[in-house]
């Protein structure tokens, strides 16, 4: 950037007294332009730095991605889709990973998805059970205490004797017994069925999500770009085991 100022400056001093002779060329009018020049020189680089700074060290710099499976568990490669240094499109697929695995775990869940909603069902009919079982606790207790009642009346009146009002008391004692059984089988029967997150139950709700998680990696199986790029290196193969969360190529972003 000197030499071009420099040469202006020249240029300039052999218009003024050479080329136009607006200046006459006296010994106090080179000394002064020789001694200019050199400051002129230096405030306008000074300024051209300040105002316009340049380097002679360029960088270009490009987001790079390190593609890694996201599947829960290790998996193999069963096809690579992309070649290094061919522009893809955010979305397109870079490899695979066999989805058997994946397919077999969504199945099982799938399966005991259907197991947990018919259970709900199973356990609707035992709290409808448990509860039929507590009523007739309930009579049996209120025909045992009538029974205890009346021994005891025919007790005073001397109609029966002691044996007959203590038979009525155990059995009054038993049936309060079973009622008491009955109504905590019933409690335990309605906890189990009114179990619910969201207005869904536990169980169901619980094989839900491991059903959902499931699908999502099956579908990670497909790995896509992040973005529109290239990828730089490939260091997988067919057959390749990939683990979650290990770099397997570096992606560069547009």
């Amino acid at each position: 950037m000197q030499w071009p100022i420099f040469i202006i400056y020249t240029a300039l001093v052999w218009l003024v007294f050479a080329k136009l002779r607006l200046l006459p060329f006296t010994l106090p009018v080179a000394l002064f332009f020789a001694s200019a020049g050199p400051i002129i020189i230096f405030l306008a680089l000074v300024a051209m730095n300040f105002y316009h700074p340049g380097t002679s060290d360029v960088r270009i710099f490009q987001r790079v991605v390190q593609i890694t499976p996201r599947t829960s568990a290790p998996g193999r490669v069963a096809e690579i889709a992309v070649k290094p240094d061919v522009r893809l499109s955010r979305g397109e697929t870079l490899f695979r990973i066999d989805p058997t695995p994946f397919e077999y775990d969504v199945r099982r869940l799938e399966a005991a998805l259907a197991a947990a909603e018919q259970n709900v069902g199973q356990l609707k009919a035992s709290l409808d059970q448990a509860s039929a079982a507590r009523a007739r606790a309930e009579a049996q207790v209120a025909l045992a205490q009538q029974t205890f009642d009346r021994q005891t009346e025919l007790l005073q009146s001397r109609i029966v004797a002691q044996a007959a009002v203590d038979t009525a008391t155990r059995n009054l004692e038993a049936a309060r017994q079973g009622e008491a059984e009955t109504k905590a089988a019933e409690d335990r029967a309605r906890l189990a069925y009114e179990s619910n997150i969201g207005n869904v139950n536990t169980s169901v709700a619980q094989a839900q999500q491991q059903l959902a998680a499931a699908r999502t990696n099956l579908a990670e199986t497909n790995v896509t770009a992040p973005c529109d790029g290239y990828v730089t290196n490939v260091n997988i193969l067919p057959g390749s085991i990939v683990s979650p969360s290990a770099a397997v190529m570096p992606f560069v972003c547009d």
